[in-house]
């Protein structure tokens, strides 16, 4: 709850006003590290893909999601925005790695979410898995 409680008064309201003052971002690469705007609300996120059009795929580091936004929904990010730790943390249970997500995600999705939601002061749903960069497939997360 304290991680929480840092996260929603401290960075959120950090983020907001750095990305009311920063620059709009006039060219992108995968990992820079931006502010992005996704359902009104400004995150410290880095950039995985820059899609067709004005679509970018990033990924929300606070929250350990990824979204999709326009490129007029980024800002430009300075390093001291990277000082506060990160709040979330993105991992994958080790013997999942190999494994076909529609599987797991069938077998394991419902009862990963309730037993997450007794730690968690918010409704948790197992939504997606993601890729696994070193071999190219898809890997539960």
């Amino acid at each position: 709850q304290a991680q929480f409680l840092h996260f929603s008064d401290t960075i959120v309201p950090m983020v907001e006003q750095a990305a009311s003052k920063a620059d709009q971002l006039l060219s992108l690469v995968e990992g820079d590290i931006v502010l992005a705007c996704e359902d009104e609300v400004w995150y410290r996120a880095t950039v995985l893909d820059v899609l067709p059009g004005d679509a970018v795929k990033v990924k929300l580091v606070d929250l350990a999601i990824m979204a999709i936004v326009s490129k007029d929904k980024l800002r430009v990010a300075k390093a001291a925005m990277m000082k506060e730790p990160v709040v979330a943390v993105s991992c994958c249970l080790d013997t999942w790695v190999n494994e076909d997500k529609k599987l797991v995600l069938e077998e394991w999705g419902d009862k990963m979410e309730g037993f997450l939601e007794q730690y968690s002061e918010v409704d948790v749903e197992v939504v997606k898995t993601s890729g696994d960069p070193s071999s190219g497939e898809d890997s539960p997360a």
